[in-house]
């Protein structure tokens, strides 16, 4: 982004509003079950980086949507380092962390947001180009803007 250009909206909101969630994300029962924080090691720095996350949790995975694709530095660091820490709750859990490069599975991911999440999910497609009504066509362009990560637990010893 060029230096005179300012973030769109919604991302200077979400840096105002990023230490309140990290605060209540472990202390709301309501927020634990759509909020977790994810610990990465910065890819520079080496240090551990917190970010509150939305997630899904399917047949034992959580599955992490990052809506500025590949840029956002989350994403970006466990590209370099894939061991997080996922906390849900006050629980904090080890986890193996791979992005879904294939389009089928981030639509899959969307398409499951969607029918859990619809009024949530209908506003971030919105925010992707997509009109009132949800066509297969606006899940195609948001999978393709977007960077999905699968975060599976690990078990002690492994």
């Amino acid at each position: 982004m060029p230096a005179n250009k300012r973030s769109p909206f919604p991302w200077r909101l979400m840096r105002v509003m990023r230490p309140w969630v990290m605060f209540w994300a472990g202390r709301l029962p309501l927020l634990a079950g759509i909020l977790l924080v994810l610990e990465t090691t910065g890819r520079v720095s080496g240090r551990p980086r917190r970010t509150p996350l939305q997630y899904e949790w399917i047949d034992g995975v959580y599955f992490l949507g990052a809506a500025r694709g590949e840029r956002s530095d989350w994403y970006r660091n466990l590209q370099k380092h894939a061991e997080v820490r996922i906390r849900i709750g006050r629980t904090w859990i080890a986890c193996k962390a791979a992005p879904l490069n294939q389009l089928e599975d981030k639509i899959a991911f969307l398409q499951t947001r969607l029918e859990r999440h619809p009024r949530m999910v209908a506003r971030m497609l919105r925010y992707h180009g997509a009109t009132a009504a949800i066509q297969p066509g606006d899940l195609l362009r948001a999978a393709e803007e977007i960077a999905v990560v699968s975060v599976t637990p690990v078990q002690s010893g492994e």
